[in-house]
């Protein structure tokens, strides 16, 4: 297996283990909307996790890296633990930090990479995950700013 197909074996990993993360909490939240929201977000992580497993790190790597816009809405906010009282709105502070989290993650390691394809492989993963973050930003701009 190549570095490339290891590190997208590694993205995939981490998206089934949030996918999981994901239904374990919905299971034990008891407001409706933020088990909904949960479970729409474990819902996306497998998907995610497929969408990665249908491409070789080659064929993920020739794709054009999108642009994508950041609300920064998150990073103003504070995130705690879930727990099963936890609000809609905690969880969407939870899981927009979790992405934020993983977005900088993978651009650190695109920053620190120093073979092309490699890096570009980070920065396509990169992407995906603060596109995850702006959705939930967008989201939490919708709902909880307007209720405000």
């Amino acid at each position: 297996m190549s570095e490339l197909d290891e590190i997208l074996a590694e993205a995939i990993r981490q998206e089934r283990e949030a996918h999981r993360l994901y239904e374990s909490l919905s299971a034990d939240v008891q407001d409706a909307s933020a088990k909904a929201l949960l479970q729409a977000l474990a819902d996306d992580e497998k998907r995610h996790e497929e969408r990665l497993s249908e491409l070789s790190a080659d064929d993920f790597i020739h794709q054009k890296i999108p642009s994508v816009g950041d609300l920064r809405i998150s990073d103003f906010l504070a995130s705690q633990e879930l727990s099963p009282d936890a609000s809609f709105q905690q969880v969407l502070i939870f899981a927009a930090k979790k992405e934020d989290s993983s977005w900088k993650g993978y651009q650190t390691l695109a920053d620190q990479s120093k073979d092309p394809p490699t890096k570009q492989l980070f920065e396509h993963l990169a992407a995906e995950e603060k596109s995850h973050k702006n959705r939930l930003e967008k989201l939490y701009d919708d709902v909880i700013y307007r209720e405000d």
